[in-house]
């Protein structure tokens, strides 16, 4: 018997019985608006990020997966580790997808800067032609044009 008087004290500990005479006004339900809906939440997995030193660190991702291996990280850049001298400095883009496209085609680029130059010459020979004895032709007649009656 006393452990139904205890729930029954539990159940209502946090409401004010009429006896106390508190009377909380109610308030209206607010309405959600059309676009201004709830953001939604997304899940947030565990994931081990092993870093390029081998210490790995579990933060949480929206990505659902488990274990992630960086190559270049805060402990192997130049940028967050300026005493370090074992670390490349110099050109950070040695490595990298940019730069093998770069050195697979850095013969057609020196091409092109020389045809871009001769194309420019070629095209000035002509500039002088472009305006000479030309005469602008009036095409069509008089464009008709609707006038207003104003109202009185």
């Amino acid at each position: 018997m006393l452990k139904g008087v205890n729930l029954a004290l539990k159940r209502f500990a946090s409401r004010p019985s009429l006896e106390q005479g508190v009377s909380i006004p109610n308030r209206p339900l607010k309405k959600i608006q059309i676009g201004k809906a709830r953001p939604a939440i997304y899940y947030k997995f565990d994931c081990q990020v092993e870093l390029s030193d081998g210490s790995v660190i579990t933060r949480k991702s929206q990505y659902p997966k488990v274990e992630m291996r960086m190559i270049s990280d805060q402990r192997n850049s130049p940028f967050w580790n300026s005493s370090r001298k074992d670390l490349v400095s110099g050109d950070t883009g040695t490595r990298g997808r940019l730069n093998k496209f770069k050195q697979r085609y850095s013969g057609f680029a020196d091409n092109s800067q020389e045809d871009t130059v001769q194309g420019t010459q070629s095209e000035n020979d002509f500039l002088d032609l472009i305006g000479s004895n030309h005469v602008e032709q009036k095409l069509g007649g008089n464009i008709a044009s609707k006038k207003r009656n104003s109202k009185k």
